[in-house]
Parts: structure tokens; C-alpha cells; sequence
């Protein structure tokens, strides 16, 4: 008579079996963080589409303008905010831009974080500068390009307040290639450093910094990865 003998499955077995569990899995939540982060990145460009908007609405209300609202030719930019002037300087503007359309009617929170809204303006007050007062910085800033003459970005330029003003769309070469939008601080994909960045066209990219070319400001310094910040020629410089 034939007897049935059973074995037990030994330690090495059930360790290589743990050992391939822990393979899957770990390559399961590689995949699963890549495809968050990815997500992640696209909402906020869709975040920064709704920015743009707003900008590109303002535009045509205003001809092509950029927002401004300092005085030509100085370093002073009053911005009155329920009666009381808080932001005094020209290089103020390309941070302050949302607040500005705001008081005007249009929707400037867009400019923040996805997640940001009217009512939590106290609270983005409080947490970036307690004390401060205003405190409402654009997630997204306009670049400092269309805040001076194109002349001023020339290392032969010397600098004075004079070239300080705003500028329209007009201005604008190669808006293809141009950035006016680029998220501030920047965002990460596993680890590389990526910019959210909508152009003078109105399209809008996720860019690894190794793919944008850098901008240089004034004394030659280079900005690697924030080209929409200063450009060679200003807004008739390219960008990428």
C-alpha cells in the first residue's frame, strides 16, 4: 500500500518567497509613488492653467498691459489694501500680482496653491510673515522681465531706477519659448527638480531645471532653471 509522505516547507524556501514578496511589493510602490508624483505635478499645472487665465483676462481688459502699479521710473509701488498702503516697492510686483487683480475684481487666488482659497487669506497672511501685513505671495510669479525696459538687462546697462516700468504683450518674443508664469520654489518628481511653467502663448509645461536653458541677469550671473525670472534683452530674450 502506497503511503502519502508530506513535507514541510523549510526556512530557505520561505525566505526566498518573503524575498520575492518584498521585491513586488517594493517595485509596486516605486511604480504607485512615481505615478502620485506625476499627478501631482500635472494638478499643479492645471493650478497654474487657472493663473494664467486670470492673467490672460486681465490682458485683454487692460490692452496687453502686465499688472503695474508702481510709478514709472522709481522704486516706489503703492498698493492700497482696504485703505492702507502695504506694498511700497517695484520688485514687489512680480511676487504680488494676484493680490493686485484681486482688489480689482478678478479671481487672484488663483495664483496660490490648489488648495487655497479667499477665506484663508489670515491665515496666509499669519504663516508667511506674522506681523507683517500683507503677506499674500503668488504661488506662481509673473517674470521679472515685464517689470523693466528691455535695455536694463544688459550687462553694459548701468543700473537705474529709470528703465524700471511695465510692460505689454506686445513686448513679447517668442512667446513660444517665453516664460511669464513659473511656480515659486519649484516641485519635485523622484527627486529631480522640476518647473511648473506656462508661456507667452498660453501653453504651459513640467520641465525637468536640466531642460531649461539659463537665464542670465545682471553681472553675468546664471540662474540655471529659472529663466522667466531675468533674461538676457529682457522680454526680447529666449528662454529655451
Amino acid at each position: 500500500m502506497n503511503r502519502c509522505s508530506s513535507r514541510g516547507v523549510t526556512l530557505v524556501e520561505l525566505l526566498v518567497v518573503i524575498s520575492i514578496i518584498a521585491v513586488l511589493l517594493g517595485i509596486t510602490l516605486v511604480t504607485l509613488a512615481g505615478a502620485k508624483g506625476k499627478a501631482d505635478l500635472l494638478a499643479t499645472l492645471a493650478n497654474q492653467r487657472g493663473a494664467d487665465g486670470v492673467l490672460s483676462s486681465y490682458l485683454m481688459d487692460y490692452n496687453g498691459a502686465y499688472p503695474y502699479w508702481g510709478e514709472v521710473g522709481t522704486n516706489y509701488a503703492p498698493f492700497d489694501w482696504d485703505g492702507a498702503v502695504q506694498i511700497e516697492y517695484h520688485w514687489d510686483q512680480p511676487r504680488y500680482w494676484g493680490l493686485y487683480l484681486h482688489a480689482l475684481g478678478y479671481d487672484g487666488w488663483a495664483s496660490l496653491w490648489p488648495d487655497a482659497h479667499a477665506s484663508s487669506y489670515e491665515e496666509i497672511r499669519d504663516s508667511d510673515c506674522p506681523g507683517c501685513g500683507i503677506g499674500y505671495l503668488s504661488s506662481h510669479m509673473l517674470t521679472n522681465t515685464v517689470y523693466a525696459d528691455p535695455i536694463f538687462w544688459h550687462e553694459e546697462t548701468p543700473y537705474s531706477k529709470q528703465y524700471f516700468r511695465g510692460l505689454r504683450e506686445s513686448d513679447l518674443a517668442f512667446p513660444s519659448a517665453k516664460g511669464i508664469l513659473i511656480l515659486r520654489g519649484g516641485a519635485f518628481d523622484g527627486g529631480r527638480i522640476m518647473e511648473i511653467v506656462h508661456f507667452g502663448d498660453g501653453h504651459g509645461s513640467v520641465l525637468g531645471q536640466d531642460e531649461l536653458k539659463p537665464g542670465v541677469i545682471r553681472g553675468g550671473v546664471d540662474y540655471s532653471g529659472f529663466p522667466v525670472y531675468t533674461t538676457v534683452d529682457g522680454v526680447q530674450g529666449r528662454d529655451i
